[in-house]
């Protein structure tokens, strides 16, 4: 039997303190970034390419959330790495997302301030 003399690679080699998982429970979600979040989704890379180089070249090849979520599954699976199980992954969880903010605008607001407009068009994009 031959003996495997790859070293490991990827996100586990990384000092703890700049993985994704280790720092969403550290610091929160919100200081991830885009392909950091991805990263997380996606819970292992392929060979060659960390969770994080897939989360980097799909959000280089999307550009923003929206975008994934309005795009053709046949598109995705463009993607080296991304079989249909990271893709539901993907796509499950930005449809998580929309229904949070579908459930927040559904909330009477009353605005308060022009920086709370200014938010409120943001989110949408107006």
């Amino acid at each position: 039997m031959k003996k495997d003399t790859r070293k490991p690679s990827g996100i586990a080699t990384w000092a703890e303190d700049d993985r994704p998982r280790e720092k969403l429970f550290r610091l929160g979600a919100k200081h991830l970034s885009d392909s950091e979040l991805l990263a997380v989704i996606l819970r292992i890379g392929v060979e060659g390419k960390s969770a994080i180089d897939l989360g980097q070249e799909i959000k280089a090849r999307f550009k923003t959330w929206r975008n994934m979520a309005d795009v053709d599954i046949a598109e995705w699976k463009q993607i080296k790495g991304l079989g249909i199980t990271k893709i539901s992954q993907i796509l499950a969880s930005i449809e998580i997302g929309q229904r949070i903010q579908s459930e927040k605008s559904k909330q009477d607001v009353l605005i308060k301030d022009a920086k709370q407009l200014a938010e409120i068009f943001s989110i949408f994009r107006i």
